[in-house]
């Protein structure tokens, strides 16, 4: 019997941001790694703060995407993201999550084809 060959370089691993839920990291969120979501990178942000207060701040700041030269897939949904990874919280507020609009530019000054709020109380 003939030993297999099996091959690896198809597999696609993803990794889940423990901030924001972003369940397409490339890199472990470690050794300074940035989640192209939520911004935060990992050995350097979360040194003295906790996930959930990166969290927060992320929400508090109207959780935008963060990386400028990656944008997200059209059916990204920062309030969907985060209730996927079990992120919930009755503190938080969605509003106006699927706002497509035609025009190139939303009214946060953002040029994505949706706009979205999240409050946090």
């Amino acid at each position: 019997m003939q030993p297999m060959n099996i091959r690896l370089d198809f597999i696609d691993i993803h990794y889940s941001c423990p901030v924001c839920g972003f369940d397409k990291l490339t890199e472990m969120p470690r050794d300074f790694a940035i989640c192209p979501c939520c911004g935060t990178e990992f050995g350097n942000d979360d040194y003295d703060r906790s996930h959930e207060q990166l969290r927060e701040e992320w929400l508090r700041a109207g959780a935008h995407w963060f990386n400028e030269y990656e944008p997200p897939s059209l059916e990204w949904n920062p309030a969907l993201q985060l209730w996927k990874a079990g992120f919930t919280d009755p503190k938080i507020t969605v509003a106006n999550t699927s706002s497509y609009k035609a025009s190139s530019e939303n009214s946060d000054g953002s040029s994505w084809p949706f706009s979205t709020r999240l409050i946090a109380a």
